[in-house]
């Protein structure tokens, strides 16, 4: 089993040697870390480059692109058999990675995500009251009580992170890598990778995600709305080849979750008749 993380970075010199410790650290012998800095102007890149004397440890860098193209290039770079990403503000649990490759293979599925920790800029778990949080921590809450995600995924991203991604190397050339948006590029990757497989949610809080303005939606309200509809228009655009549909129990919860939803006015008439 070898393992490729993709750390896209950009202005984080503060946390971006413990999102390296996190994932050097992880317990997977045949490890592999690509850290692309994406035209940083703090100090992030230069310490970035004080691990590449690591074997483990490859950097590159690049003019500023955003984080999809960042993602996209360590994609390029990535040889192991599974991909992992990890924002470089974010920090991995130990064990996180074998925990979620061996659930994955338990369940013949090729994606999965974990639950998430919400910390600060110190590392210490928010409590309840941050506003952003607390919708998150809500929609994540009513995902762990449905066998398939997918559900929940349609509603809101509760992968919350790029970063929370493990997955089979065969996805890349299915799903085409990260789309070029500014802040759904994830949600769209997950959404377009469940048409190839099943999305495995290991229900253990594995990732610590780090919330601070320049990492929140409600930061960028003006993109995420926009870049929203056209996620959501993507995943519906062939709805009909999705393997939800095909069995019929999973077909009828979809259709019914799809309905209570809002989102009925998105299926082709033939759905739409049948919600």
């Amino acid at each position: 089993m070898s393992v490729s993380v993709v750390i896209p970075a950009y202005n984080h010199e503060r946390f971006i040697a413990p999102a390296l410790y996190s994932a050097l650290g992880q317990d997977i012998p045949d490890l592999e870390v690509i850290i692309v800095d994406d035209g940083s102007t703090d100090a992030t890149g230069r310490l970035a480059d004080a691990f590449a004397a690591r074997p483990q440890a490859r950097v590159v860098h690049q003019a500023n692109a955003g984080a999809h193209a960042a993602i996209n290039r360590g994609f390029s770079l990535a040889r192991g058999d599974y991909i992992a990403i990890l924002n470089s503000d974010d920090r991995y649990a130990p064990g996180r990675l074998r925990a979620l490759i061996e659930a994955m293979e338990d369940r013949g599925s090729d994606f999965a995500f974990s639950l998430v920790r919400f910390i600060d800029d110190d590392g210490v778990e928010l409590d309840r009251s941050n506003p952003y949080v607390e919708y998150l921590r809500a929609a994540i809450g009513r995902a762990t009580a449905q066998g398939n995600p997918l559900q929940s995924l349609l509603l809101t991203n509760i992968a919350i992170s790029s970063g929370n991604f493990v997955f089979h190397r065969s996805l890349l050339e299915k799903t085409g890598g990260m789309r070029d948006l500014r802040v759904c590029h994830d949600w769209d990757f997950i959404l377009t990778a469940s048409y190839y497989t099943p999305i495995t949610f290991v229900r253990e809080p594995l990732y610590d995600y780090r919330v601070h303005q320049a990492n929140t939606v409600s930061g960028m309200r003006h993109f995420a709305q926009a870049e929203a509809d056209l996620v959501l228009d993507r995943f519906f655009e062939r709805i009909e080849e999705h393997p939800v549909l095909r069995d019929s129990g999973s077909r009828r919860r979809f259709l019914d979750a799809i309905k209570r939803r809002g989102h009925a006015f998105m299926l082709p008439p033939t759905l739409r008749s049948a919600t």
